[in-house]
């Protein structure tokens, strides 16, 4: 049993490789047992009946997995800053001249579920030595779909927009790319940095209105804030007309390039031309970007060997993905990050100690999945029968009056789904919360019944 003391506990090993290894072993061996149950389909198929009546023998397979690129290189086993789609940044014909690397001369270019077993396999059998495994980007251990007899973890992953060509437009290209060039320029003509950003925040606040147009009242340096993936969207709708007159020429073709790559991406339909367009704009980026003599180059921003992180690179299995699995925002974080929200209000509302703040979190779920166990109970065929108004006013409450028709749903919001409730079972909810001691009702959906006003 590990103990949590001041001398030994899990927080003193966090960053072994013992440790390491061991936590993604016990993540893998749980999301295996949990996916156990259809591995058998896998193998032998299970008969379903069709669209067309028919009952075929049908094969699952593990399709997409939806994560970012933190989660990727922990569900496919691989080290940090390796590609999950290729070998990008690894000088296969150097290793296959090695002679502790005996099978690295069968490598492919793109990494397969099947070529990660076989490379393993030759670990364990003292065919490779460990440290050309972990120079191809692999650990040791196996991921939690190596068993599966069609497709595997590797295959699943697949592009991040909202990690990776949404955050990027300001972690990289206007951060480290676009404002050092930009104060660089204007260096030279003696403009201080902090006069320039006051330019650009002073642009991005007389943008004129328009629907659906974000106003930056404050810019968006000088503004000391958290900026979310929605404003950064919000911000690539207007910085051309922002840049244009202050950003050399390179620089607003890089940005108008990348603008490009993200509104290509995000195509919810695709051709063989938007395609084509999508491979053009992701070349010409890095052709503008590390162009030799280019002005980035000259300003020493990035080198001619330049190897972009994880993130920037996957930019080139885009297209590839579309044609495998169709549009990229079917699959992005997108969709699965809005259910974080109920967990960081719970965080926002506590007191932020990390003695407590897990148990309060904890504490906030269980009084919504308390409250909604509760209206899930609720006999709904209780408050369906033919009653006259005064008989309902007289049952519910002698405060909450009513016309003689049935008050209107209410809609009750939670978590996890959504359902009517009417003024009956309102009541009943809230006398039921006050005898449990709870106390949710009006702050997860504000369900407070009104009055259905006479036509």
């Amino acid at each position: 049993m590990l103990m949590y003391s001041e001398n030994v506990g899990v927080e003193k090993h966090q960053k072994s490789p013992e440790f390491r290894l061991w936590s993604r072993k016990l993540i893998h061996t749980v999301i295996e047992s949990v996916l156990v149950s259809i591995q058998e389909h896998m193998r032998n198929g299970i008969k379903l009946r069709c669209a067309d009546g028919a009952d075929r023998l049908c094969f699952p397979v593990l399709c997409e997995y939806i994560a970012d690129m933190e989660e990727q290189w922990l569900l496919t086993c691989l080290k940090k800053s390796s590609c999950p789609k290729c070998y990008f940044g690894i000088n296969l014909e150097e290793m296959a001249g090695n002679h502790k690397c005996r099978v690295s001369d069968s490598i492919g270019h793109c990494r397969t579920d099947a070529e990660a077993s076989r490379i393993r396999f030759a670990l364990q059998n003292d065919e490779m030595e460990p440290q050309a495994v972990y120079a191809l980007g692999y650990h040791e251990d196996t991921p939690f779909s190596v068993n599966y007899p069609l497709g595997g973890i590797l295959n699943a992953v697949g592009p991040d927009l909202l990690h990776q060509v949404s955050k990027c437009f300001m972690d990289y290209l206007l951060t480290v790319w676009i404002l050092p060039l930009m104060q660089k320029y204007w260096a030279k003509r003696k403009t201080s940095a902090k006069n320039l950003e006051i330019e650009i925040d002073s642009r991005f606040a007389l943008i004129p209105g328009y629907p659906n147009l974000r106003r930056f009242a404050n810019g968006i340096f000088t503004d000391n804030h958290h900026w979310t993936v929605h404003e950064y969207k919000a911000m690539m709708k207007v910085i051309m007309g922002t840049l244009v007159g202050i950003c050399p020429p390179e620089g607003l073709m890089l940005v108008r390039e990348y603008m490009h790559i993200h509104r290509l991406s995000h195509y919810a339909v695709h051709s063989d031309k938007t395609l084509g367009w999508l491979r053009s704009a992701i070349d010409t980026f890095w052709k503008i970007l590390k162009a030799p003599g280019g002005v980035f180059i000259q300003n020493d921003l990035v080198t001619e060997d330049y190897v972009p992180p994880p993130r920037l690179h996957y930019f080139h299995h885009y297209a590839q993905s579309v044609m495998e699995k169709g549009a990229l925002p079917s699959y992005s974080t997108d969709r699965t990050e809005i259910w974080h929200k109920p967990l960081k209000s719970a965080y926002r509302r506590s007191n932020k100690n990390k003695v407590h703040i897990e148990r309060y979190i904890l504490m906030e779920q269980t009084r919504i999945s308390a409250f909604q166990a509760m209206v899930e109970e609720l006999d709904l065929d209780e408050t369906q029968g033919k009653g006259t108004g005064s008989d309902q006013s007289q049952s519910i409450d002698s405060g909450v009056k009513s016309s003689g028709r049935m008050a209107p749903p209410l809609q009750i919001i939670s978590r996890t789904n959504s359902m009517n409730c009417t003024t009956r079972q309102y009541h009943t909810l809230l006398l039921r919360e006050q005898s449990l001691g709870l106390n949710v009702i009006g702050r997860v959906g504000h369900c407070a019944p009104r009055e259905r006003k006479q036509s």
